[in-house]
Parts: structure tokens; C-alpha cells; sequence
């Protein structure tokens, strides 16, 4: 019995720190991804998209050879600078807020359609 007490005593206020410990990380960790890609929407067409998430905030159209800053780094990945001929490749760029969020999507033209290239959903306060 005495035993029994004093494992108690030991490891009580053990089980007790790792817990605290735990509720401490998780309410440190934030609760929302600042930056995550959308793949749902990946390959629908411009009209789809339009038909299901409405009127955007943003539509801009840029080639390649303009697709600066790290938030567009992704396309370069299609279309590399590297060869010439991607330079000229025509990119539309379209935003939705959402709260504090953005959604970007890109397109690219695919058989005469506007097709979902890449995605982003970010944070209003994320900085690129």
C-alpha cells in the first residue's frame, strides 16, 4: 500500500507536468495555415470556376516573361524561362477575399480554354 502511495505522489504530478506541457504546444501552434494550395481546383475551366466561386476581386492577364516575385515563383515550374518560347505564354490571374483570406488561381490557355494552372489560398498578412 505504501508502495502504491508513493508511485502516486511520483507519478501524478508527472502525467500532470506532461499534460500541462501539451495544452501549453498546442495553444502555441497556430490554429490556420497561412499559405496552403487549393488542388480541387486544378484543371477546371475559367467558366466553371466562375460559375461556382462568383465574380473575383482581382483578374489580371500578364505573360510569362512578367511573372515576377516569389508568389508566381510556381509558374516557372510550367513555363521555365529557360526556353524563350515561354515567354510570350499568356497567364490569367484572378482573386477571391475570403475574410482575412485570398484565394489566387492562375490559368493558362489548354485547347482554346482558360484551364487552372496553380493555385494559392493565403493569408492577408503573409508577405511575398
Amino acid at each position: 500500500m505504501k508502495c502504491s502511495l508513493l508511485m502516486g505522489f511520483v507519478f501524478l504530478p508527472m502525467a500532470l507536468g506532461c499534460a500541462q506541457a501539451a495544452k501549453v504546444e498546442q495553444q502555441a501552434t497556430p490554429s490556420v495555415d497561412y499559405v496552403q494550395e487549393r488542388g480541387e481546383y486544378l484543371g477546371r475551366t475559367l467558366e466553371a470556376v466562375l460559375r461556382g466561386a462568383g465574380t473575383p476581386y482581382l483578374d489580371q492577364q500578364f505573360k510569362m516573361s512578367q511573372a515576377y516575385g516569389e508568389m508566381r515563383v510556381e509558374l516557372l515550374n510550367v513555363y521555365p524561362l529557360s526556353d524563350p518560347k515561354n515567354a510570350t505564354v499568356e497567364i490569367k490571374e484572378l482573386w477571391w477575399k475570403d475574410g482575412d483570406y485570398f484565394l489566387t488561381l492562375w490559368f493558362h490557355q489548354f485547347n482554346g480554354e482558360w484551364i487552372v494552372l496553380d493555385t494559392l489560398y493565403w493569408h492577408k498578412d503573409v508577405t511575398f
